[in-house]
């Protein structure tokens, strides 16, 4: 009678016959280094076919570094423009689908859509309201601290502000110069997200986030690129990182763009005449015609204060028929 094997025999069978196929002959391996390898080799990678990755990590790499630059320049230019420190610091890049980006923005704030001519599409730069409010309030006197009060930039708050986003506009296409000309146009303002149909929700985009800090405000900056629009850019980003260019400036290279900056900061100037004094009944009796004695001569130089601070030494007289000063020297 045949002999019949028992399950633990052919379990022994399978086994030994398992090994001989995957092991190669005079070869020995360590205990336990084979099945970690299969395992690590074979685990699954997740992958959403709804958010394809379209530009790789390298490549947001060194589109990192390129609005690294932006932010530095930037930083010079906004500081003149509010007349004061401002702090431009990018926080992320990533690429995203459309609708995740709409739906992700607060359901009313600040959006510019702008043109990348030559380049086909529209993209759009975002600015919270939070800093839209604190940047108005430093261009008209104040502090620059942000409103306790939650509300929607009126629209003569939104045109000041405006102007800023056209200067960041100026210098991201600076930025971008060496790798593509374009010239960005602003076209308008909207502060409702899901009322701006610029592309389909399933539209891959490219979205650089940037936070800005002034005396006392801070908020989030962004800007929008649809993917189909700069992808054909892309491709020359590793060209331009070889030759140095998208490498981010040292302070000592972004000197000229913060002096450019601070160039075009207006500040107060006055010019003092003199002092005086007299009581009060004298100064109740004035009349058109009486002379006010001051404590300096006709031939004395007047002091010229910039912001509050005398830095000239200057004389009077007429330019047409307005009261002008010349300056002769330095305070």
């Amino acid at each position: 009678m045949a002999n019949i094997l028992s399950q633990a025999e052919v379990d022994a069978l399978l086994r030994n016959y398992a090994e001989d196929e995957e092991s190669p002959a005079g070869v020995e391996e360590l205990p336990g280094v084979q099945a970690e390898g299969r395992a690590h080799d074979e685990a699954p990678q997740l992958y959403d076919f709804r958010r394809p990755c379209r530009v790789s990590r390298d490549q947001l790499r060194l589109l990192h570094g390129l609005h690294e630059t932006f932010a530095l320049a930037f930083s010079g230019v906004l500081g003149g423009y509010v007349r004061s420190l401002a702090e431009v610091q990018v926080v992320s890049l990533e690429q995203l689908s459309y609708a995740e980006w709409i739906h992700v923005l607060p359901k009313s704030t600040c959006l510019f859509p702008f043109s990348l001519e030559p380049l086909e599409g529209t993209a759009v730069a975002h600015i919270d309201n939070e800093l839209v409010l604190g940047v108005v309030d430093r261009l008209l006197g104040g502090g620059g601290t942000e409103s306790k009060v939650q509300r929607d930039p009126t629209q003569l708050e939104t045109s000041l502000v405006a102007r800023m986003i056209d200067d960041a506009l100026r210098v991201l296409a600076d930025a971008w110069a060496e790798i593509s000309r374009f010239t960005p146009k602003r076209k308008g303002f909207e502060k409702w997200p899901n009322m701006l149909r610029l592309l389909s929700e399933t539209e891959i985009v490219l979205l650089a986030t940037a936070r800005i800090k002034l005396n006392g405000a801070s908020g989030r900056m962004s800007f929008c690129y649809p993917l189909t629009t700069i992808e054909p850019v892309i491709a020359k980003l590793a060209s331009a990182f070889a030759q140095g260019i998208l490498r981010p400036k040292g302070a000592s290279e972004g000197r000229p763009w913060i002096l450019e900056g601070l160039r075009e900061g207006r500040v107060p100037l006055a010019v003092h005449l003199g002092r005086g004094a007299m009581t009060i009944g004298e100064f109740v009796r004035l009349k058109p015609g009486d002379v006010i004695v001051l404590d300096r001569r006709v031939d004395d130089p007047l002091a010229v204060l910039v912001g509050g601070k005398t830095k000239l030494c200057a004389r009077p007289g007429l330019l047409g028929k307005r009261l002008a000063v010349q300056v002769c020297r330095a305070a």
